[in-house]
């Protein structure tokens, strides 16, 4: 009897089988450089912008993280509920008479199905700081997370810590193997 694994196994074996080889540890290296400075150059600014409630619809999500979606659109913003100091009650945005947002201005991608199966797709914008407003505006309440707590005029988040350790981890592998399979072709070619 044939047990079929499909594509995925045999994807695993090549790669199993690569690093038995010479040939294989040099492209692991090449991949490491690459993939490195790929890393490094998504380095960026990161900063802020207010939103208004106004024209959000919401879905609460148990377990943490909820989606304002504006309306009309598919841009998302994601309040990741965990993050926040001190901790706030979804009631809130029930009891309070209006709630604005900062969020980061970096978009990450949203592609999440619902238990009710609806589907969100579009670009993500991390929710950073909630305010919620009572008696007319008089009080307020405001809840952030320690990331903009520590930077709340921006900053630069930096990958090139990651970046440079896949290079120099990638670079010396590929030089090695590469050295490596002179030598072992050289002696080859002297036999």
């Amino acid at each position: 009897m044939d047990i079929d694994l499909g594509d995925g196994c045999n994807t695993i074996m090549l790669i199993l089988y690569g690093l038995t080889k010479l040939w294989g540890w040099n492209i692991l290296g090449i991949l490491l450089v690459i993939g490195g400075f790929i890393y490094g150059f998504t380095s960026h600014q990161v900063s802020y912008a207010a939103i208004d409630k106004a024209s959000l619809t919401p879905y609460f999500i148990k377990g943490g993280t909820d989606y304002f979606q504006e309306k009309g659109s598919s841009t998302y913003y994601i309040l990741n509920e965990n993050d926040f100091s001190p901790a706030f009650k979804r009631g809130d945005f029930f009891d309070s008479e209006g709630f604005t947002f900062i969020i980061r201005t970096d978009a990450e991608n949203v592609d999440v199905t619902l238990s009710d199966n609806t589907q969100l797709t579009g670009s993500g914008y991390q929710i950073e700081e909630i305010t919620f407003f009572y008696n007319n505006g008089q009080d307020q309440q405001v809840f952030r997370t320690s990331e903009y707590a520590q930077h709340p005029q921006g900053f630069y988040e930096d990958h090139w810590t990651i970046g440079k350790t896949l290079i120099y981890i990638g670079f010396p592998l590929s030089i090695i193997t590469l050295c490596i399979a002179l030598i072992v072709s050289r002696k080859r070619s002297r036999i």
